[in-house]
């Protein structure tokens, strides 16, 4: 069972600050997507009013996703891969590129500006549940209201 507290306190150790939910989570069945950053996209960069990689008095933007992957993708190979680095830079084309080999039950915490994909999965083999988690500034409230805001759109669909 899935302790989301527990979840918390791990994200806030590891990044140094205390975190919060931003009312972000997904359960991915063989959803593959091509490179990528995690930000609001569509009607919801309306929210962003601050670009992602800038700095507001001395803020960054510091919103992390957790994926928690329920099969093994160290021997299939099918798994997210990221390019390290680059969520510093806007560029899609920044950083090296590093698949991410986690087994059943990792935790795998990264930065949602972060460029990254999962490589195509099939016929359940690739099964993850994501939480998004962020450090209250200016960043997390807009990410978090254009989460809200898309999410309650996908509700009604």
């Amino acid at each position: 069972m899935c302790d989301i507290d527990r979840i918390k306190s791990a994200v806030s150790k590891e990044v140094g600050e205390e975190v919060f939910f931003i009312e972000h989570n997904d359960l991915h069945i063989n959803r593959s997507v091509g490179w990528h950053k995690d930000r609001l996209n569509g009607k919801t960069r309306a929210f962003e009013k601050t670009n992602p990689w800038t700095s507001v008095n001395g803020e960054t933007m510091k919103i992390f996703k957790v994926n928690i992957y329920l099969q093994d993708h160290k021997i299939k190979k099918n798994g997210l891969i990221v390019k390290e680095g680059s969520h510093l830079s806007s560029s899609m084309n920044a950083g090296s590129i590093i698949p991410i080999e986690s087994e059943v039950g990792d935790l795998v915490l990264f930065d949602q500006r972060i460029t990254h994909q999962a490589r195509t999965a099939t016929s359940n083999d690739r099964v993850l549940i994501c939480f998004g988690f962020g450090v209250k500034n200016i960043f997390f409230d807009e990410f978090k209201a254009g989460t809200i805001f898309r999410q309650e759109q996908q509700s009604r669909r």
